[in-house]
């Protein structure tokens, strides 16, 4: 089985890279200071965002290759099973708004930042597999969970 958590920093420090053009200098600055402080083994996805949009086309470069290697363990695993069955989301679906991203998601009782819920999409998106999603039933308050 490819390791789904270096699956996700890898995808979020090779998007991160993305959002840094619209970063103001003193967000850059900022950002680039909360980078410096994080221990070189911090997993948590926000390290990741951090790393991501302080990186160097170099560093860039250097995590695209980790992907490569990332993603023949994908195709590793396609040579024994045909499917890959797993949520696009640790929740229902939940009415769309505009709050900004800073929200949280509660999570068996657990509040989650909604912008971890990257993790989710980063498996298909990252490593270049084909996914969809579907409804599979309703909670108790009618919203749908989708499944891929």
């Amino acid at each position: 089985m490819p390791n789904l958590a270096a699956t996700t920093r890898n995808y979020v420090e090779l998007a991160a890279p993305f959002f840094s053009a619209d970063l103001s200098p003193g967000e850059r600055l900022s950002v680039e200071a909360a980078a410096q402080a994080l221990s070189p083994d911090d997993p948590a996805i926000q390290a990741a965002r951090l790393r991501g949009l302080t990186m160097s086309r170099a560093a860039w470069i250097r995590t695209s290759r980790i992907r490569a290697g990332l993603r023949v363990g994908w195709r590793g695993l396609f040579e024994e099973i045909d499917v890959v069955l797993c949520p696009p989301m640790p929740t229902v679906a939940f009415t769309h708004d505009h709050a900004p991203p800073t929200r949280q998601l509660d999570i068996d009782g657990q509040e989650v930042p909604y912008s971890n819920q990257i993790a989710w999409a980063g498996i298909a998106t990252s490593n270049g597999l084909p996914a969809t999603t579907m409804p599979i039933g309703h909670d108790d308050g009618g919203f749908m969970p989708p499944a891929i």
